[in-house]
C-alpha cells in the first residue's frame, strides 16, 4: 500500500477552487494529500493549481480499496489457520507440545492481530458511514458553499473598497501635511514680526519712557478730575449730597466728622449740626445722612486713630538708614490733669516736621512706667503699619532703630527712661542690619550712640527761680524787704510786687480784691497801654516781662493806688512795694535782661546787645527800661541788680546747659 501511495504514476491534479473556494487562488494557498486523510497546505504564486496524490482517483475509492485489501488478509488468515491444523496431526508425539504451545502463542498473536484488525475495520466502517453522511449532505454542502462564496465575495469587496478609502485617505493626509508645513511656515514668520514688535515698542518704551511716565500721571489726573466733576454735576443738580454709597459712609464724610472733632473741637452730640448747618447755609444742601454719635466714637475715632498711626509710621520709616548718624528725635512729656497722669510723645523726622505718636494715660510718673508706655505705643504703631496676617515684630525693631535722639525734660527720671530705650535699640540693630556682629568696636559704637537733648524752655524757666534768689540776696542786703500786708515767704521783693501787681491790675486776676477793669478805663483815659499779664496760666519769661511792666506803669500804679479809697490788703502790699526803690530797680534790671543780655551791669545803659539787633522789639517798654532816669541811686541798684542777675544765671546756664557750652559734647556737633 504504501509502494503505491508513493508512486507517481497515479496522480490526480484538481483545481484549488473545487476545495477552497474562489479566494485560494487571491491568497496562493494551495493542498496536497499524502496519505489517508493527511494533508499539507503550502502556498505557492498566484494563477497555479493545487496537487492531490493519493493512491486512488478520490478518497471515497481509497477508503473502499482499503477495505476489502483488509477483507482479503483476513481470509488469508483463515486459511493459514485451518492449514496449521492439518498439519498438526502429522506431527510426532514428542513434539506435539512445543508444536501446540508455538501455535498456541501464534494463534494469540494472530489472534490480537485480528482483534486489531477487527478494530480498524470497524474504525474503517465508521468512517466510511461519515463519509456517505458526507456524501449524502453534498448538496446541503454545496448550497453553503455558495453562499459563503457570495459572502467571501462580498467581504473582498467591502476589503478592496477600503484599501481605496485607506488610498484616498492618504493622499488627504500628505495634502493635509503639505498644509501643515505651510502653516507652521507662517506662524514662523508671525512670531517673527512679533517678536520683531514687540523689540521696537520696548526701544519705544525706553526712548519715550518720560512721556508715557508723564501721559500715565495725565490720564490719572483726568480720571480723577472726571470722577470730581461727576460728583459735582450730581451735587449741582440735586438738593441733597451723597454721603453713603456701598454700605459704608464716604471718605469725605469720614475726614470731615475726624477733622472737626479732633481738630474743631466740636462735640460728638453737635456734630452733625455743624455739618448740616455749615452746607445749607454755604451750598444750600443738606446731606443724605449723617453717622451717628455712637458710630463716630466707636468707629471713626478709631480709624482716625489708625489712620494717625500708619502716618507716623511711613513718615518714620521713610529713608529708613539705621547704620547714619541722622534719624528721628523722639520727644515725650508727662503732665497732671484732675490728678490723673498723662504721657505723651512725639517725634520729629528728618525733614524737621513734628508728628504726634500718642497719649497715654499712665499709673506714675517713674521710667519702668515710661518704658512701658513706650513699648505700647511703638506696638500700636507697628499693628497699624502692618497686614493682619504680618507679624509686627521686624516693623517695631525697624521703628525704635530710627530713632537717633532723645528730647525731653532734664530730670532723673528722663534720664532713666532714655537709658532704657537706648538698650532696647542696641539690642535691637543686629536684627535690621546685616553683619552686625562683624563690624568693628568704633562702627558699633558710632551706630549704637544717641543723642540726648533737654528742653531748654525749662531753663528760661529755671533762669525765673534763680533771679529770685538773686534779688532776694540784693534786696537783703541794702534794705528790710519784708511787706507789712503780705504772708511771709522765701519770695522777693521784685518778684511779688510784680505778681502781686498782675493779681490786682489785671482782668483774669484776683476777682474779690482785684481792680483790673479800673485800671484798664484810668490807662485808657492817659492813653497808655496795660502790659500787665496775669501770672497764673504762664511759666516761661513771664517774671522778667511782668517786672518790665511794673517798671514802666510804676508811677501810674503809684497816683492810681494813693488815692484809691478804703483800698484792701492786696492794694496796700501792692502800694507798699510800689514805693520801695530797691524793688524799682530790681523790676528795671528783670526789664532789661528780658529785652537784651550783656556781659557786665555796665552796659545794659549803653544799649550794648549780644545778639543780632533784628531780633530785638524796641517797644515802649524798651524805650522806659532804657532812658535816662536822672537817679543815681537808682542807676547804681540797678547795676548791682544786673550783676547779681547775671552771675547767677551764668551758674544756673552752666550747670543745666553744659553739654551746649565749650568743651560741651554739642558745643562742636
Amino acid at each position: 500500500m504504501d509502494q503505491s501511495v508513493s508512486s507517481s504514476s497515479q496522480v490526480e491534479t484538481v483545481s484549488c477552487v473545487e476545495y477552497f473556494g474562489p479566494f485560494s487562488e487571491e491568497l496562493g494557498i494551495s493542498i496536497e494529500i499524502l496519505n489517508k486523510f493527511k494533508y499539507v497546505v503550502k502556498e505557492v504564486l498566484i494563477g497555479f493549481i493545487c496537487e492531490l496524490r493519493s493512491f486512488c482517483h478520490s478518497e471515497d475509492q481509497c477508503i473502499s480499496h482499503l477495505f476489502a485489501l483488509t477483507e482479503e488478509k483476513l481470509d488469508t488468515k483463515i486459511q493459514q489457520l485451518a492449514e496449521a491444523k492439518s498439519k498438526l496431526g502429522t506431527y510426532g508425539i514428542k513434539n506435539v507440545n512445543k508444536k501446540l504451545k508455538r501455535k498456541n502463542e501464534n494463534i494469540k498473536i494472530l489472534t490480537q492481530d485480528l482483534k486489531s484488525k477487527t478494530d480498524e475495520n470497524e474504525q474503517l466502517w465508521e468512517e466510511l458511514g461519515e463519509k456517505e453522511g458526507i456524501i449524502l449532505n453534498e448538496d446541503v454542502l454545496r448550497e453553503d458553499s455558495e453562499k459563503y462564496k457570495n459572502e467571501i465575495d462580498d467581504l473582498w469587496k467591502h476589503l478592496f473598497e477600503k484599501e481605496a478609502q485607506k488610498h484616498t485617505l492618504s493622499e488627504q493626509q500628505q495634502i493635509l501635511n503639505k498644509q501643515k508645513v505651510a502653516l507652521q511656515k507662517r506662524v514662523s514668520l508671525l512670531n517673527k514680526k512679533f517678536e520683531k514688535t514687540v523689540n521696537e515698542k520696548r526701544i519705544l518704551k525706553e526712548q519715550h519712557y518720560i512721556e508715557i511716565e508723564n501721559f500715565e500721571y495725565e490720564k490719572k489726573d483726568l480720571i480723577e478730575q472726571i470722577k470730581g466733576l461727576e460728583k459735582v454735576n450730581a451735587f449741582l443738580e440735586g438738593y441733597t449730597i451723597a454721603t453713603f454709597e456701598n454700605g459704608k459712609y464716604t471718605n469725605e464724610v469720614r475726614e470731615c466728622c475726624m477733622q472737626l472733632v479732633t481738630e474743631g473741637n466740636v462735640s460728638l452730640n453737635k456734630l452733625p449740626i455743624v455739618i448740616k448747618s455749615v452746607l445749607k447755609n454755604l451750598t444750600g444742601k443738606l446731606p443724605e445722612r449723617l453717622p451717628s454719635k455712637s458710630l463716630i466714637s466707636s468707629r471713626l475715632m478709631v480709624e482716625a486713630k489708625i489712620v494717625a498711626c500708619k502716618q507716623a509710621c511711613e513718615a518714620m520709616l521713610t529713608n529708613y538708614k539705621p547704620t547714619e548718624a541722622k534719624g528721628n528725635v523722639l520727644q515725650q512729656d508727662a503732665t497732671k490733669k484732675y490728678h490723673d497722669h498723662y504721657e505723651g510723645m512725639q517725634v520729629t523726622l528728618k525733614d524737621g516736621s513734628n508728628l504726634s505718636l500718642g497719649l497715654s494715660k499712665v499709673v506714675g510718673g517713674d521710667a519702668v512706667t515710661y518704658t512701658k508706655c513706650f513699648n505700647n505705643i511703638i506696638d500700636d504703631l507697628a499693628r497699624s503699619y502692618s497686614n493682619p496676617d504680618q507679624d509686627s515684630t521686624k516693623v517695631k525693631a525697624k521703628l525704635i532703630t530710627s530713632i537717633k535722639c532723645f528730647l525731653s525734660d532734664q530730670c532723673a527720671t528722663n534720664n532713666v527712661f532714655n537709658e532704657n530705650i537706648e538698650k532696647i535699640r542696641k539690642d535691637l540693630l543686629p536684627t535690621v542690619i546685616d553683619n552686625f556682629d562683624n563690624l568693628t568696636e568704633n562702627e558699633k559704637s558710632a551706630i549704637t550712640k544717641m543723642g540726648r537733648f533737654a528742653c531748654r524752655l525749662h531753663l528760661l524757666a529755671n533762669f525765673g527761680t534763680a533771679a529770685d534768689r538773686a534779688l532776694k540776696l540784693f534786696e537783703d542786703s541794702v534794705t528790710d524787704s519784708r511787706n507789712p500786708f503780705s504772708f511771709e515767704s522765701d519770695e522777693s521783693g521784685t518778684f511779688r510786687l510784680a505778681r502781686t501787681a498782675s493779681k490786682a491790675l489785671t482782668k483774669r486776676g484776683s476777682d474779690k480784691s482785684g481792680i483790673g477793669e479800673f485800671w484798664e478805663v484810668f490807662l485808657k483815659g492817659r492813653d497808655i497801654k496795660n502790659h500787665l499779664v496775669t501770672i497764673h496760666g504762664h511759666r516761661i519769661n513771664i517774671a522778667f516781662h511782668d517786672c518790665a511792666a511794673v517798671y514802666f506803669n510804676r508811677n501810674d500804679i503809684l497816683e492810681l493806688l494813693q488815692d484809691y479809697p478804703e483800698p484792701n490788703g492786696l492794694l496796700k502790699s501792692v502800694l507798699f512795694d510800689i514805693k520801695a526803690k530797691v524793688f524799682i530797680a530790681g523790676a528795671r534790671a528783670m526789664g532789661m535782661l528780658d529785652k537784651l543780655w550783656a556781659a557786665d551791669g555796665s552796659e545794659p545803659f549803653t544799649g550794648a546787645l549780644m545778639y543780632d539787633v533784628s531780633l530785638l522789639d524796641k517797644d515802649y517798654l524798651y524805650n522806659e527800661l532804657f532812658k535816662e532816669t536822672n537817679d543815681p541811686q537808682l542807676d547804681s541798684f540797678t547795676q548791682i541788680a544786673l550783676e547779681l542777675l547775671c552771675a547767677q544765671l551764668q551758674i544756673t546756664l552752666e550747670r543745666q546747659a553744659a553739654s551746649q557750652l565749650p568743651g560741651g559734647s554739642y558745643w562742636e556737633p
